[in-house]
């Protein structure tokens, strides 16, 4: 399972732009779109493009070409396969006026990127941040746009994870925001099945962090490579710990967006009783969508496009109108945990493809392979609960994570 960027999603304005749209997509070329969003990187991306004379959008490779117009961005766009290279064809053929989209300029170079790949030559270990209170000491991993390192509080000596925004994204405008957004989300969330946060600052060279608690176990995605799919109960058990934290998160007005077996972690907790249960914590609220009607706090980020002008997830676990830039709400997350209940009883995703944008096109179009054909062993109650939640459309699906939850405990003996 891949992490992607921020997708692209482009809007053809009328028949007069289809034509050179459709010829560019055919044969590589170079096309001015009308983005939602600008790409984070000069890497390649994927855009979802929506047609005016087509009702399904274009799922293709896009990338980067040139300094973006005051209205256009200039991608280098590319078919996918067969299906999509004959939609192409028939969209070639749609004749209007001329397109009048101006030519590709130069691009700037990107900013300089810190990497872990030297953990020794690390600049930021040892530093201490907010006045001395946190100190940097090892580096956890590090994602697309930002490394988590282990450190500690002073004078408590405790243990705390620290995220740090990439040196080649602090200097992003957009991402620098989504950052303080997650740090803004995660610190409006106090329930035991969501990550604590226990800071969040901005030092003068303007590096930002967030502290969170620093958790002991390990996340579901580990758990699956290193223990292989997982028993009914058990899943039903987690699932519903993490449709908890959703609820919680959706009371709120924040829509999580991706999650995914990398971004629970489990940790083993013992009981009262002195028995000994799994305990999940839902993190990573980089790229929530924070809804109308949320706190003041977190409504100061009304100006990030978080709607549905904006494509963004891990491409396995996207709903079907995430993938259309369709508008989102907790409905959304509802599939995603229906994709993470399925990979965690087969071992595999539901939707798979030789590229991300066949991924796409899956989620938009193919029905899910009846788990129990991947894990005959499995609980059919189960296998029920996943399909109803995995819906294409949203008004077929567990209409709150709370519904989901009930349902996942009521098969669930730890619960």
């Amino acid at each position: 399972m891949t992490d992607v960027p921020p997708l692209l999603v482009a809007r053809l304005p009328d028949t007069n732009s289809v034509t050179a749209f459709a010829d560019a997509a055919l044969t590589g070329g170079v096309v001015h779109l009308e983005l939602d969003e600008p790409p984070a990187t000069d890497e390649a991306h994927v855009v979802v493009v929506h047609s005016p004379v087509s009702a399904e959008p274009f799922v293709l490779t896009a990338i980067p070409e040139g300094r973006a117009g005051s209205k256009t961005t200039p991608l280098r766009i590319q078919a996918i396969d067969a299906t999509q290279t004959s939609r192409l064809r028939a969209l070639a053929s749609v004749r209007a006026v001329p397109s009048t989209l101006p030519p590709p300029t130069a691009r700037p170079s990107p900013y300089p990127e810190r990497t872990l790949t030297d953990a020794r030559a690390d600049p930021l270990l040892g530093r201490a941040l907010c006045g001395g209170k946190f100190v940097v000491e090892a580096p956890l991993g590090a994602g697309g746009f930002a490394a988590v390192y282990r450190g500690t509080e002073r004078p408590l000596g405790r243990l705390v994870a620290i995220k740090i925004l990439q040196g080649m994204f602090e200097r992003h405008a957009e991402l620098a925001m989504r950052f303080e957004q997650e740090a803004v989300a995660l610190s409006h969330l106090d329930h035991p099945n969501v990550l604590r946060v226990l800071d969040y600052g901005e030092e003068d060279d303007g590096l930002l962090y967030i502290v969170t608690e620093l958790l002991s176990g390990k996340t579901l995605g580990d758990l699956l490579e290193h223990e292989g799919p997982q028993r009914s109960a058990r899943v039903a058990d987690i699932g519903a710990q993490v449709c908890a934290g959703l609820a919680a998160a959706h009371d709120k007005g924040i829509i999580h967006r991706d999650v995914k077996a990398d971004n629970v972690i489990l940790e083993s907790r013992k009981m009262e009783d002195g028995a000994v249960r799994d305990h999940a914590k839902l993190f990573d609220f980089g790229i929530a969508k924070i809804q109308p009607g949320a706190s003041a706090a977190t409504q100061r980020f009304g100006g990030i496009k978080t709607g549905a002008d904006f494509v963004c997830g891990t491409p396995e676990y996207m709903s079907p109108e995430q993938v259309r830039g369709n508008a989102i709400d907790a409905r959304s997350d509802v599939y995603a945990v229906a994709i993470l209940l399925y990979v965690l009883v087969t071992g595999t995703v539901p939707f798979t493809g030789p590229t991300i944008p066949a991924v796409l096109l899956a989620q938009l179009t193919t029905p899910p392979t009846p788990p129990t054909q991947r894990a005959p062993g499995m609980d059919p109650r189960l296998e029920k609960i996943i399909l109803k939640a995995m819906a294409k459309d949203p008004a077929h699906r567990y209409q709150t994570a709370r519904e989901l939850g009930a349902e996942l405990r009521a098969i669930s003996p730890s619960v």
